[in-house]
């Protein structure tokens, strides 16, 4: 672009993007439960087994707008770990504002590959990703004080071993990507950081 500073135009198609990002998004949300149900599933159906991932600007804005939707709006099955995927979409911590603020889309939730299943993958648009497995250490209150101790150390080791194989199997389908960040999530955290737990498991 002639008469213009490389940070200017990078500056504007930056905001063109966001811009962009918010004019789908809207469009989405005006669609009522049953339509955004649907825009899900067949997003859902074509993500599953169909690799490597298309990664362009554009895809990843609409990917972005449908999975939020679906997330706010999805009332007809609520368990207690999706509800922990929706307080992060919606209303994402400090720490995971200030450290993956920059991988503002979502690209795909409950994704499948192979025999396993993930939960979010965030991106920056720019080809770098970031691989969330969320986990609920709510216990139903079985047992005793130590046997739900012993029940939510399970789930933290399990929830960490999820993290680094999903990393491993969305780089092994997506070779040519950037980075690939692994980040386990939980309640489990301290009460004077809103009960998050945020924990980077991996980085390749």
């Amino acid at each position: 672009v002639t008469g213009l500073s490389g940070a200017h135009v990078k500056g504007s198609k930056y905001a063109l993007e966001r811009s962009q990002h918010y004019n789908y998004h809207s469009r989405i949300v005006s669609e009522s439960p049953e339509e955004q149900k649907v825009s899900y599933d067949k997003l859902s159906h074509k993500a599953v087994n169909k690799w490597p991932a298309n990664t362009c600007e554009s895809e990843c804005i609409r990917r972005d707008g449908i999975i939020r939707s679906y997330i706010k709006n999805h009332d007809w099955y609520v368990s207690a770990e999706f509800e922990l995927v929706r307080k992060l979409v919606m209303n994402p911590p400090p720490k995971w504002q200030s450290d993956y603020s920059q991988y503002h889309y979502i690209f795909d939730y409950e994704w499948v590959i192979d025999k396993w299943k993930g939960d979010l993958v965030y991106t920056d648009g720019r080809n770098n990703f970031l691989i969330v497995e969320v986990k609920t250490m709510y216990t139903n209150g079985d047992g005793s004080g130590h046997t739900r101790c012993i029940k939510r150390g399970n789930k933290r080791r399990n929830g960490k071993k999820q993290t680094k194989l999903y990393s491993s199997l969305w780089r092994d389908k997506n070779p040519k990507v950037n980075t690939i960040i692994g980040v386990f999530v939980t309640d489990d955290g301290k009460k004077d950081d809103g009960y998050w737990l945020i924990q980077e498991i991996t980085r390749n």
